[in-house]
């Protein structure tokens, strides 16, 4: 993992199709990724501009979490179909697709710093719409976004 960015490192560790709790966590920081494995850690950089929300929608069981772990955040919905939108609060549509959730039941994106606004999941008539924000003491992690 030495070649590559912190950003990449991010998401090569959250869509591990690893069984949790893994051995290396990453634990995901608005401005910071705090790498552990056993007693060894190390901080990495996140890029200025970029912000990582990792979101776990979910239908009957969740978990609470503030700073995503990689390595240990599991959500409900593993490998499932959904369609994500999130908007900004002055309206932008910043993601509008389809997407399949990770081994760990969560996706990953990379949004504006300093942005807030909705995170929307659909699947299968069910739907679910959260605020999100990014700011440097913000959630990295969003559990709460119940489909109903």
């Amino acid at each position: 993992m030495a070649s590559l960015t912190t950003a990449e490192i991010v998401e090569k560790l959250d869509q591990s199709p690893e069984t949790r709790p893994t051995k290396l966590a990453g634990s995901v920081r608005p401005d910071q990724l705090l790498l552990s494995e056993g007693d060894e850690q190390l901080a990495l950089d996140m890029p200025d501009d970029q912000f990582y929300l990792s979101v776990a929608p979910y239908l009957t069981h969740t978990h609470d979490c503030f700073y995503h772990n990689t390595g240990s955040c599991q959500g409900e919905l593993v490998n499932s179909q959904v369609h994500v939108t999130i908007t900004t609060a002055d309206g932008i549509v910043i993601v509008n697709r389809d997407a399949t959730t990770y081994a760990n039941g969560f996706i990953g994106f990379w949004v504006p710093t300093g942005s807030s606004g909705t995170i929307t999941v659909s699947q299968d008539g069910k739907s679910g719409t959260v605020p999100f924000a990014t700011g440097d003491q913000d959630a990295t992690c969003i559990t709460t976004l119940k489909l109903v």
